[in-house]
């Protein structure tokens, strides 16, 4: 019974009313979920897979899965990226699919500026006869909500160059409504998207060698709830990442990544509960894969002019 309450404390107040949000903790290897410009700040394609679990232990808990894909397309100075993302918590599920185009422009002798516009489309599926409710007959959950594709747009922003990157994004710009009809004419519940605004800026701080130090901060602001900040460090070696996470007011994580060659990269984060839910909680796992074609890259610069080569070469000190 208790597991019960508990996923419908979670499911109405976590925001289940709203288009979900993926919370991965280290969004720096992630970057391209929220970030349409991502795609011009990267000297490579890279593909990543991450999968993401909480509340482990209780049916219905919430799980997150985002595949990504990026190139910079280096002669024209264009990145793109394609990115799926599953979001799921109780009777809610969400899917969405989005299409980045970026570029890149010269500010500096040594500072780059990425634009990045994002066509997406998404569903969002809600279940309501999954629920064990106490009054089967209401009304508001008689009938499901299963609405077709809508599409939104997004924006993002990114500031960079072999040592630094500020970026500002929203990914979904435009106001959506998934809703029963009955219910919205009755004022009873209904789901819309929320608007979600990311500042994150990161850097690489070479010690020598064999060894970098990499801050992150993410600021994710929205007119729902109050801001929230995640603040961490990777600490980068030849073969293995390491670092920790904390996003105030919810969680700490610890990070490790195992660098299986230049192109392979595979990760875990573990989440450590610091809120209200820490009781109840079994932690969140998330695991991610990450492969970047590096061989892609010396075919473009074999074929660029030098003006091209610089802007990758700054890039590829930086490599991401």
């Amino acid at each position: 019974m208790k597991k019960i309450l508990i996923i419908l404390i979670v499911f109405f107040f976590y925001p289940a009313n709203a288009q979900l949000d993926a919370l991965s903790k280290f969004q720096l290897f992630n970057a391209s979920s929220i970030n349409p410009s991502y795609s011009s700040t990267i000297p490579f394609a890279s593909t990543s897979l991450y999968h993401r679990a909480e509340l482990m232990g209780f049916d219905g808990n919430p799980v997150t899965s985002t595949l990504s894909y990026n190139s910079f397309l280096g002669e024209s100075n264009f990145g793109l990226g394609l990115n799926f993302k599953s979001d799921g918590i109780g009777a809610t599920t969400f899917y969405d699919f989005s299409l980045d185009l970026s570029y890149s422009v010269r500010l500096t002798e040594s500072v780059f500026m990425g634009v990045g516009l994002r066509g997406s489309v998404n569903n969002l599926d809600i279940d309501y006869q999954s629920l064990n409710l106490y009054n089967q007959g209401d009304i508001f959950f008689q009938n499901n909500i299963d609405r077709a594709m809508l599409a939104n747009i997004g924006f993002g922003i990114s500031i960079f160059n072999k040592s630094f990157n500020i970026s500002l994004s929203m990914p979904y710009m435009l106001k959506q409504y998934h809703y029963d009809s009955y219910a919205r004419n009755n004022n009873g519940f209904e789901s819309s998207s929320i608007d979600l605004t990311y500042l994150t800026a990161n850097a690489t701080l070479k010690l020598n060698s064999k060894f970098n130090l990499r801050p992150y901060i993410m600021v994710k602001a929205s007119s729902y709830f109050d801001s929230q900040t995640d603040v961490s460090l990777i600490a980068e070696t030849q073969k293995l990442d390491f670092g920790f996470s904390h996003r105030f007011d919810y969680s700490s994580s610890l990070y490790l990544g195992i660098k299986l060659s230049k192109a392979v990269v595979i990760s875990y984060s573990y989440d450590l509960p610091s809120n209200s839910f820490e009781y109840y909680r079994n932690g969140a796992h998330e695991f991610g894969l990450r492969f970047n074609f590096i061989s892609k890259l010396n075919n473009v610069l074999n074929s660029k002019d030098k003006k091209n080569k610089d802007l990758e070469n700054e890039k590829i000190e930086g490599l991401q």
